[in-house]
């Protein structure tokens, strides 16, 4: 009898997990509509969520800052875009991060972009940058055709 329990007991959790999934708020942060596209970091679940209109089209595991060097809270945008003829720390693509100060955007040191360390990705808890944004590199070449500069960026626990 208790060998037919644990079975029962781990199908259970993976279908709570799969009902949430599936029952989760399609804009849990209350995104306005207005913006085209809008792009939340959740440094929690160590995601990147791509939304289009309010809604969530897209998601991405992500490495964040580390312990000491953590990625900053708060709201930011996207400012400068560069590519990179070869891999290095940036991977082949970058999207730079401004932030607000008083009442014009100014460019940081921080930035969402690739990585040459992709195997990052697949450890948790995933906190190795000094505070950038890291994707797998395939990720951020789907995000860098669809973001354009000036593009709203949420940074939230």
């Amino acid at each position: 009898m208790s060998k037919l329990r644990i079975p029962i007991a781990i199908l259970f959790v993976f279908v709570l997990a799969g009902a949430w999934y599936v029952l989760r708020p399609l804009n849990p942060w209350d995104i306005s509509k207005r913006y085209p596209v809008y792009l939340v970091v959740d440094r929690s679940e160590f995601m990147l969520y791509y939304l289009e209109k309010g809604q969530i089209k897209q998601e991405f595991p992500v490495v964040v800052g580390k312990a000491r060097t953590r990625t900053p809270l708060g709201k930011w945008k996207v400012g400068k875009k560069t590519t990179f003829d070869k891999l290095g720390i940036y991977g082949f693509q970058k999207l730079q991060l401004d932030r607000l100060e008083g009442t014009k955007y100014v460019p940081t040191i921080y930035a969402i972009h690739g990585t040459n360390h992709e195997e990052f990705l697949e450890k948790m808890p995933r906190m190795f940058s000094n505070g950038c944004v890291r994707l797998y590199n395939k990720d951020i070449a789907w995000m860098w055709a669809r973001v354009p500069k000036g593009t709203p960026v949420e940074v939230v626990l």
